[in-house]
């Protein structure tokens, strides 16, 4: 295990991610999404633009899938800024990515 670990920096993880395969896991995933389902789509503030995949976004745009978009940790934005305001951001964000109007 311990020659395993040095030959990936010393991280167990570095393992899987050297062999992560981005299109196989997005195939798998989306293939397991019934027709017309309801997706709950996670967004996270911490990191939202990687947080928005865009073969996701044009399977559900594809499949005609509803979507709730959920914005996780709204509290690490810096104080000060008004829920409206970021609401309105997050819907122009997903507009953009779903190229399409939705409420």
């Amino acid at each position: 295990m311990q020659q395993q670990q040095d030959k990936y920096d010393g991280t167990v993880l570095a393992a899987h991610v050297n062999n992560f395969d981005r299109k196989q896991m997005l195939r798998s995933m989306l293939a397991q999404i019934y027709p017309r389902s309801i997706i709950i789509y996670v967004c996270d503030f911490a990191n939202f633009e990687a947080s928005l995949v865009p073969e996701i976004f044009d399977q559900i745009v594809k499949d005609k899938h509803r979507v709730i978009i959920v914005a996780n940790k709204l509290d690490s934005l810096p104080k000060g800024f008004k829920l409206d305001s970021v609401q309105a951001w997050v819907k122009r964000q997903i507009q953009r990515q779903m190229g399409e109007d939705f409420d």
